[in-house]
């Protein structure tokens, strides 16, 4: 027992007299040693003076990479949209209105026109030929005239289009008319196309 105790007696003396001796801000005699104080690593580096002091050991941490910012997408300007009515009226075309039968006799091809009916096509493109937009006639009205015996259909089919210069209407294949965007605004944006007398 009395052999363990002076055995332990050294161990004791040496760790108490390193832990003494490194403290920070002291001076140690190799460059890059290792040491703790108290809880503490610290590490022998040169001072500003060129001295070995113990200095506070500082753990190297991987610092993540700055984020790139993402570009904020430049919005794109609204394109103004316009709706252009398609008056196209055919005169003395069908049967008067009070028939039942007058809207069918529009809608499927009148007397005269067989191929202007509620399925004919429309399209407008712009002055370079672009498509803006198309659709068809859709249904008629019948309308009579004062001192004719018959009706006229009336088709009013409503497209939208963007901003342009020229819009060149075509109905079927009986128009192919060009309007200035200030004609258009001057006409509230309504065209006026008749077919017969």
């Amino acid at each position: 027992m009395m052999l363990l105790m002076l055995l332990l007696i050294p161990i004791e003396v040496s760790l108490s007299s390193q832990a003494n001796a490194a403290k920070t801000g002291s001076t140690c005699k190799k460059l890059n040693a290792k040491g703790w104080d108290g809880d503490n690593p610290i590490v022998c580096k040169k001072n500003k003076s060129g001295k070995l002091v113990w200095t506070k050991f500082k753990i190297a941490t991987a610092q993540a990479p700055t984020p790139t910012p993402t570009p904020t997408p430049t919005p794109k300007p609204m394109l103004t949209k316009h709706k252009i009515t398609i008056n196209l009226s055919e005169i003395n075309e069908t049967l008067p209105s009070t028939d039942p039968q007058a809207i069918y006799y529009c809608n499927i091809g009148g007397r005269y026109y067989k191929d202007i009916g509620a399925t004919t096509g429309v399209e407008i493109r712009d002055g370079s030929g672009n498509l803006l937009a198309t659709g068809m006639l859709g249904p008629a009205t019948v309308i009579d005239l004062p001192g004719q015996k018959v009706g006229s259909c009336i088709f009013a089919p409503v497209l939208e289009v963007v901003k342009s210069d020229f819009y060149q209407i075509k109905v079927g294949t009986r128009y192919n008319k060009s309007f200035s965007f200030a004609d258009l605004e001057r006409d509230k944006w309504e065209i006026q196309l008749y077919i017969g007398s």
